[in-house]
């Protein structure tokens, strides 16, 4: 039961924080971290638990598909470029 409410208190977790990702850009959240670094734990408490096989397998799958929609979310930069109004003109 306890493992139940932790894994709910997670995902409850990744729903506030997910809420800035959309608004602000890549580069500008102070959260990415935070987010990736709760879905790399959640993803390996959920590979425990498969291997283990202390959770029912549906409910491992949800939680799977949960953190492949979340790190979905999460944007990677790859090129990133201040363009100043001096320039343009």
């Amino acid at each position: 039961m306890r493992r139940y409410i932790l894994i709910i208190t997670i995902v409850f977790s990744l729903s506030l924080l997910v809420s800035p990702i959309s608004s602000v850009s890549a580069g500008e959240d102070p959260n990415r971290d935070a987010l990736s670094n709760l879905l790399d734990e959640l993803e390996n408490k959920i590979t425990d638990a498969d291997k283990r096989m202390i959770a029912h397998p549906n409910f491992l799958n949800d939680l799977k598909a949960l953190v492949e929609k979340f790190r979905g979310k999460l944007r990677k930069v790859f090129f990133e470029e201040d363009f100043p109004a001096s320039e343009h003109q």
